[in-house]
């Protein structure tokens, strides 16, 4: 692993120390330690500091929630689903923060790497789209703190909104307004 940033160590330190040990909130099929579960996307993904701070947060405040996907291949455990999580939480460990021994699994069973690879691609994908105003719903009955810290309002729905903002801006500019009097357009 390469060197960790002193300010993302810090905010892993902060985190600690308002929301206490990371706690284990979900059941797989069976538990592993972190340092057995091996990375199987290499460099498919790339997770910016801001990211890995707000997986941290999500961990730090609503707990180990999902388990990793892995696949058991001649004894090597393959994580299909979670390199996120399993990268901030070896970070979260370097910086000197206490860690779970074991975390819950789920076994994804595949017949060779490119069954392997296929499976991990469809897990990943997203297969619909947030619908603006029913994700504007939900985020109000959420924890500003936990809002602002998913992922999903940062670049998905900032281009959706940014291209709103230019459309209107584009009205606004085409709109004319006539006076009812003499007629003048401006």
């Amino acid at each position: 692993m390469k060197k960790m940033n002193q300010n993302l160590k810090n905010k892993y330190l902060e985190l600690y120390k308002k929301y206490g040990k990371i706690k284990i909130a979900c059941k797989g099929a069976a538990e592993l330690p972190l340092d057995v579960i091996a990375d199987f996307q290499g460099g498919l993904k790339k997770r910016s500091q801001g990211n890995k701070i707000k997986l941290a947060t999500q961990i730090f405040m609503k707990d180990f929630s999902a388990p990793f996907f892995i696949w058991n291949y001649d004894g090597v455990y393959y994580n299909l689903d979670g390199h996120g999580r399993s990268e901030v939480l070896s970070e979260i460990k370097k910086s000197g923060i206490p860690i779970p021994d074991m975390y819950p699994v789920a076994y994804i069973y595949a017949d060779n790497m490119n069954d392997a690879k296929e499976k991990l691609l469809a897990i990943s994908s997203q297969y619909g789209e947030f619908d603006e105003e029913e994700l504007s719903n939900w985020l109000e009955d959420i924890n500003q703190e936990i809002a602002d810290s998913l992922r999903i309002v940062d670049k998905e729905l900032n281009i959706n909104i940014e291209k709103e903002i230019k459309e209107k801006e584009v009205d606004i500019l085409e709109t004319k307004t006539e006076c009812p009097r003499c007629g003048y357009k401006w």
